[in-house]
C-alpha cells in the first residue's frame, strides 16, 4: 500500500513539473512530408546539412527526427524530400493543449504497454503517442507526422502497366 502511494506521489510530482510547461515546438510544424526538402529543413532547423536517410535535431525541450525518402519507387518526389517527422518531447505535453478536437482520430491501445495509446489521424497524417493514467489527464510523449491523405494521393507513384 505504501509502495503504491509513493509511486502515485512520484508520478503526480513528475506530471506537475512536466505539465506546467507546455512547450510546442515551432520548427517542426512547418516541415511537411512529401513537400518539404532538405533545403527547407536546413532553413527551419538552422542546420548546415541534412543527413540521409534520417537526421536528428536536438533541443532542450524535444528531439526532432527527420526521415528522408528511401523508396524512390513509392513517391513521385526527389530523394531529398522529407517522408516523415518524429518529435520526442523531453517533458510530456497535455493532450488537450495540443489537440482539442479528437473526433477524427482513431485510438489504439498498446497491448504490451496498456497506459500508452496511439491517437491517429490518417487524413492529417499525424500520430500521437499518448500516456494515460497519469494524475489528471493524458499526455503526449511523441508525435509522428507522416504524409497526409491528400499528399499521399498527390505524390504516390502510379503503377506501370
Amino acid at each position: 500500500m505504501v509502495r503504491i502511494a509513493v509511486r502515485s506521489f512520484i508520478v503526480a510530482l513528475f506530471v506537475a513539473f512536466a505539465g506546467s510547461q507546455v512547450v510546442m515546438a515551432q520548427e517542426w510544424k512547418n516541415i511537411v512530408p512529401l513537400v518539404s526538402t532538405c533545403s527547407d529543413v536546413k532553413k527551419l532547423l538552422n542546420v548546415a546539412e541534412c543527413a540521409h536517410p534520417w537526421m536528428k535535431y536536438e533541443t532542450p525541450k524535444y528531439d526532432i527526427y527527420v526521415d528522408f525518402i528511401t523508396d524512390k519507387n513509392k513517391w513521385n518526389v526527389s530523394d531529398d524530400t522529407v517522408e516523415g517527422v518524429h518529435v520526442v518531447f523531453h517533458e510530456l505535453v497535455r493532450l488537450g493543449d495540443f489537440e482539442t478536437d479528437l473526433k477524427d482520430y482513431s485510438i489504439r491501445r498498446e497491448d504490451d504497454v496498456p497506459e500508452i495509446s496511439i491517437y491517429k489521424n490518417d487524413k492529417k497524417g499525424i500520430s500521437l503517442s499518448v500516456q494515460t493514467g497519469i494524475a489528471e489527464g493524458s499526455y503526449i510523449s511523441s508525435i509522428f507526422i507522416y504524409p497526409s491523405q491528400d499528399n499521399r494521393n498527390r505524390f504516390k507513384c502510379k503503377p506501370s502497366h
